[in-house]
Formats: C-alpha cells, structure tokens, sequence
C-alpha cells in the first residue's frame, strides 16, 4: 500500500498471516542484534572482515554457479545484514516447518498427493478415453503407484514429518540468549515474548477457523503453531574476536 503497509488481498490466507505474524519478532530480533554487535554502524558492517569473508564464500564458492547473478545484494550496511540475518532465520524455522510437517497430512493419502502417474493421458476416441470418460475416478486410481511404491512413500512422508523429543523451538525454553550481554539477554528475552505472543494470537485464529484457514475439508492450518511446529534452529551467535572488533555472526543449521 502507499503508505508501506502491507495488505493481504486474501486477509485470512493462513500461510500469509501466520508468516508474518513470525516475520515481524524474527525481523526485530535481528535488528536489535545487529545494532547492538555494530553499533549501528554501516562502515563496521562494510569492514568486518570475517563477515565479508563469510558472505563471499556463500556467493563464490557455495553457489559459484550463480555468483554473478544479479539478484544478489550487498553485505555494506546493517540493514543489509539485518535481511539477510532475517531472511536464514525464517527459512529454517518457519519456511521449513511449513514444508515438512505438512507432507504426512496431505500426501499420506496417495491420492491425495500421488509421488507418480503411471498412465499417459489418453487419445480421444481410444478404448483408454472411453474408460477415463466413463469413470474417471476409477481411471485416475489405476494411474497411481503400486501398493508397495505408495506404502514406501507414505511410510517415508511419516517419517519426515515426526517430531523429536529433544527438538528446540523458536522463542522456546531451548532457544537461549546466543550472548551474557545485558543488551543481548535483554533482546533475546523481547523476541522470546513477541514469538509467545504471536503463538496466542495463531492459536486464536485455528480455535476459531475462517473459510479459508480450515477449507472444506475442516483441516486447521497449525503447521506455524510455533510451539507445537518442529524447525530446524538456527543458531545466531557472537565471537568476540581478540583485538575487540565487530562481533562476527556464526550460522549454524541444527536439524533437530
């Protein structure tokens, strides 16, 4: 909108409300963080060496292929590293949660989501498309896999979309101050009450789904139930390097 705000033209679309009521603490957690590491400061970011290090390793070397694509931003400023920050934390908790724990529910069902077709659309006028004409459910259901082929795959969609008893949860009681920092402990414990406010306000909506949250099928969407979703958690961490430069950040993808 003109004003910069941003308007659903789907307003109970839940994948839409429930990713941006996680964006806006994630988004404000790395702002704070940065701020506080670099003190606000574009030239510290722009001169970190071991952050520049770190970014022209993904663009040169972890996607070599793509490293002159003009899609990439710089790494020159803190709004820059705040983005990018946001961006690594929302796809591994809540883009990830969303693509994961919601294959068993959909696609344990074949027929719901068949891995393979095994026949090929048929010419008008064969014995094929007289068959398809005259029951295509039953045509549709003898295209799918084989029992054995369909039991593999929901047996792996199952599998993948378990949760695990030591798992940690975004703002949850595992996801620690990644500083002893007064300023860092205090920001940290902010987000952790944002991403626990955002859970109320998720878990309001799912008790009382609209059209489009629950479908005909009155299946709720929870997969960003925050508290109740698996993600993998990235841990955002300070080193205070020897000769008191900007903080470096460290990444790490913990599948969990």
């Amino acid at each position: 909108m003109e004003d910069g705000t941003l308007r659903l033209h789907i307003e109970d679309y839940p994948y839409a409300q429930d990713a941006l009521e996680l964006w806006a603490p994630i988004q404000a957690w790395a702002e704070e963080y940065v701020n506080i590491c670099y003190s606000g400061k574009d030239e510290a970011v722009a001169t970190d060496e071991e952050l520049q290090a770190w970014w022209m390793e993904i663009r040169h070397i972890g996607h070599g292929d793509h490293a002159q694509a003009s899609w990439w931003g710089s790494m020159s400023t803190c709004a820059d590293l705040i983005d990018t920050i946001s961006t690594l934390l929302w796809i591994s908790t809540g883009l990830h949660s969303v693509v994961d724990f919601g294959q068993y529910p959909f696609a344990g069902l074949m027929p719901n989501g068949p891995t393979a077709t095994w026949l090929h659309v048929p010419e008008e006028g064969s014995a094929e498309h007289k068959q398809l004409l005259s029951d295509p459910p039953a045509f549709f259901l003898a295209s799918l896999s084989s029992q054995r082929q369909a039991t593999t795959a929901m047996g792996t969609f199952e599998t993948t979309s378990q949760h695990m008893s030591e798992e940690t949860y975004l703002g949850g009681d595992g996801d620690v101050s990644p500083s002893l920092d007064p300023q860092v402990v205090e920001a940290h414990q902010r987000f952790r009450e944002a991403i626990s406010t955002a859970h109320d306000h998720i878990l309001s909506r799912i008790s009382s789904p609209s059209p489009h949250r629950a479908g005909p099928s009155n299946m709720p969407f929870t997969l960003l139930l925050l508290f109740l979703a698996k993600a993998l958690l990235v841990v955002v961490f300070l080193i205070a390097s020897p000769s008191n430069n900007p903080c470096m950040f460290g990444f790490f993808l913990l599948n969990i």
